[in-house]
């Protein structure tokens, strides 16, 4: 799948739910959306590039895939584990993947059907650089910054729309970039 069809993904999961009357009304009153305890989370992501000082290089957008393990602290805010990895940054020869771990917060807006959030993760991003002259990796600190919505199908299945802006620092400052994504989140 390349990165225009991931990044189509969370618009196409967003249209389905919006144009769906039965997925509009709130739960029942047995259900709690906002309960404590732990979910996972899987996203296809497309990565639209916005690096920084590439000279005379125009990269090319990636794409990717994040997986998640969290716990609901409280109704508005959630802690969790994420790792990304990221491919497809190219141009003449030079090809550039990114992995990165971060720890988020998670603070939620709502706490029915529909849960609007703002993320913050701070951990560690390493870029590979290939082309024909080797390969070089890199890792550093980084930081990520971003928002999203689930809305839940059932009490333990949402659906997840998500973009975060990632920033690696000191060496490879200058591949940072955003990410599109969309996916199912499972709540235990």
């Amino acid at each position: 799948m390349n990165a225009r069809n991931l990044i189509g993904f969370p618009f196409l999961v967003v249209l389905i739910v919006l144009t769906s009357p039965a997925w509009g009304q709130d739960g029942d009153a047995t259900e709690d959306f906002a309960r404590s305890g732990p979910y996972g989370i899987v996203l296809g992501v497309g990565a639209i590039e916005t690096f920084d000082n590439t000279g005379p290089f125009d990269f090319s957008n990636g794409g990717g895939f994040n997986v998640r393990a969290g716990w609901r602290l409280w109704p508005y805010l959630a802690a969790e584990m994420q790792f990304e990895y990221v491919t497809g940054f190219s141009d003449l020869g030079l090809d550039i993947d990114v992995w990165n771990v971060t720890w988020n917060a998670k603070a939620f807006l709502l706490t029915g059907r529909w849960q609007p959030y703002a993320l913050f993760g701070m951990g560690v991003a390493e870029a590979n650089l290939d082309g024909p002259g080797g390969s070089i990796d890199e890792n550093d600190f980084a930081i990520r910054v971003g928002g999203g919505l689930d809305f839940y199908v059932t009490e333990h299945v949402a659906l997840t729309v998500e973009s975060a802006w990632i920033k690696p620092t000191d060496d490879i400052k200058d591949v940072n970039y955003v990410t599109i994504g969309g996916g199912i989140q499972y709540r235990f």
